[in-house]
């Protein structure tokens, strides 16, 4: 009986133990400020629109929009800067960064800080992605930047 006991005890903290240590992998990735600091260009921007899929939107934006330049630096300072041919009036914009995670957070402490999930980084290619609700409709905006 004694034996019966201890195999249940042994077999019941076995079970426990492979229960607890089994638990679910993160398999969502962790970048760092390091890893995407550089100095990207758009190269591509998408919009997933429901019931209509991905809708292409380098089109809609401005010419004079597609040269401009975003600059990660590894000390959590960005830089966006109206390259080549400007469009009306300067858009030169300079903050801090955080990466926590796969988000990518503009301006950090104010208000409403612009938020953005990494998608993807191969090194060279930066895809983040960001929901905007749009009249009750969840529309999810995609860009790809592509390091210079």
């Amino acid at each position: 009986m004694k034996k019966n006991l201890v195999f249940l005890a042994v077999a019941a903290i076995a079970l426990t133990l492979i229960i607890t240590g089994c638990s679910k992998k993160n398999d969502t990735p962790a970048y760092s400020a390091k890893q995407i600091s550089g100095t990207y260009k758009l190269t591509a921007s998408t919009a997933t629109v429901p019931g209509f899929g991905d809708v292409d939107m380098m089109d809609a934006i401005e010419e004079c929009a597609k040269d401009d330049l975003q600059t990660f630096q590894e000390d959590g300072n960005y830089q966006y800067v109206d390259a080549g041919v400007t469009c009306s009036g300067s858009n030169d914009e300079e903050g801090h960064f955080l990466v926590k995670g796969n988000l990518l957070i503009l301006n950090p402490d104010a208000n409403t800080p612009d938020t953005a999930t990494i998608k993807s980084f191969s090194g060279t290619k930066l895809i983040l992605s960001t929901p905007v609700d749009y009249g009750g409709l969840t529309i999810v905006g995609n860009v790809t930047l592509t390091k210079q």
